[in-house]
């Protein structure tokens, strides 16, 4: 490589100056033009101000940013990131090699539905008609035993 010639890395560095000098000069014109506008509006000094100013910062703001910081937990504990990791390599390697190669297919004929199933929340009185919760034993409206 010819020394007289900058390298691919300095060309870019200086096309995004000019751009940014472009994009630059392109925001002047436009504040420039709300300037305009609002004083034929005849609009107070101090609003036209306050109006370019957040204008300003949120065209600028994006411009200013800072450079990636590592934020404070980050900073104290710097190595979390690299245990968790290694954490979730270590367990997707465990259940790599415990796969099964064929699933059972489960016998649907022996299914058997006589289990006991647990005590209802409300019962019905066989008598009345009337809903009561499962943990009473009468029916309060007519007196009789409420059964399961």
């Amino acid at each position: 490589m010819n020394k007289a010639e900058p390298s691919s890395s300095k060309k870019r560095n200086v096309l995004l100056l000019i751009s940014k000098l472009i994009g630059l000069i392109a925001y002047g014109f436009l504040l420039f033009f709300i300037y305009l506008l609002l004083m034929e509006f005849e609009t107070n000094l101090f609003i036209v101000l306050l109006i370019l100013s957040f204008v300003s910062l949120i065209f600028i703001g994006p411009f200013l940013k800072q450079r990636h910081k590592k934020r404070l937990y980050a900073r104290i504990f710097p190595d979390k990131k690299k245990k968790l990791k290694e954490k979730y390599e270590s367990k997707r390697n465990k259940y790599a090699f415990s796969k099964q190669t064929e699933s059972k297919i489960r016998d649907v004929e022996k299914i058997d539905l006589n289990f006991k199933y647990r005590k209802p929340l409300i019962k019905k009185c066989n008598k009345c008609g009337m809903i009561v919760p499962g943990f009473s034993k009468k029916c309060p409206k007519c007196g009789e035993p409420v059964l399961d």
